[in-house]
């Protein structure tokens, strides 16, 4: 390129402020960005991580040069993630966020902003647009398609859904809200050909396109010779046991295979 890009990224949950695989995945790819000269500058929702949490205040994280990480705090706690999540709009913090935007990037990335500030977040900045769905909050109000905490979704019922995971419903996701905005975005990214099928098996109106989540390579002499860290074949699972992972199905499918360990 000829010149290095600046590029924004909004997401409600960023390390430490942080509790699934979307924050670690933004923090990836902001930290390969700069490594390949861009600069980044990550604005996160830290009043969303401490209503959400019920441990202590995380350790900070440094960052290398060329990453600027802002974590927003309203000044008034948990009301106003609140808020963003009922209205589809930042609210209290939509004036710092103007202001950090007004800098000028080249691209504005959107990752998960359910709590940062909805659909409405999405016509702030001018650049490039770019939204990227780490889960399923375009289609699906609980993110996971995972139908009243019990069962796979095949069917909208979500009022009675989002009300079994004790979220309060957004009245805006029957206003067109989030349809009007989408045009503001230039490109729809998907991590992965399931989760393009499924948004667009839920009526999401936009193409997307598909770009897998990442690891670096690994540094090491083990990495070097091409071993591997375990002596047999095996499949890594890295997540909360929790039903919607699935892996009350996979461990039983282990206890009589032979071939690779789990």
């Amino acid at each position: 390129m000829a010149r290095p890009l600046r590029i924004a990224m909004l997401t409600t949950f960023y390390p430490p402020h942080n509790f699934g695989g979307d924050g670690i995945a933004i923090q990836r790819m902001s930290r390969a960005l700069v490594r390949r000269g861009h600069e980044v500058t990550v604005i996160h929702d830290v009043d969303a991580y401490r209503a959400l949490s019920s441990g202590g205040e995380p350790a900070p994280i440094d960052e290398p040069e060329g990453l600027r990480v802002i974590g927003l705090e309203s000044g008034v706690g948990r009301l106003s993630p609140l808020l963003n999540q009922q209205l589809g709009r930042p609210v209290i913090t939509r004036g710092r966020i103007g202001e950090v935007l007004a800098d000028g990037f080249d691209i504005i990335h959107y990752n998960n902003v359910s709590l940062i500030g909805g659909p409405g977040l999405l016509s702030l900045g001018a650049g490039m647009k770019v939204y990227e769905a780490h889960e399923h909050w375009l289609v699906c109000p609980s993110h996971v398609l995972w139908r009243h905490n019990r069962e796979l979704c095949t069917g909208r019922e979500c009022f009675r859904c989002v009300l079994s995971y004790r979220r309060p419903p957004q009245v805006w996701r029957y206003t067109g809200h989030l349809d009007r905005k989408l045009d503001e975005i230039d490109l729809f990214i998907a991590k992965s050909e399931f989760s393009r099928e499924k948004h667009a098996e839920f009526g999401f109106p936009r193409d997307m396109e598909v770009l897998p989540y990442f690891l670096r390579d690994v540094d090491g002499p083990a990495a070097a010779a091409g071993e591997s860290p375990h002596g047999r074949p095996y499949f890594l699972f890295v997540g909360r046991l929790e039903e919607i992972k699935g892996l009350d199905d996979v461990i039983p499918a282990f206890h009589d295979y032979d071939g690779a360990d789990l």
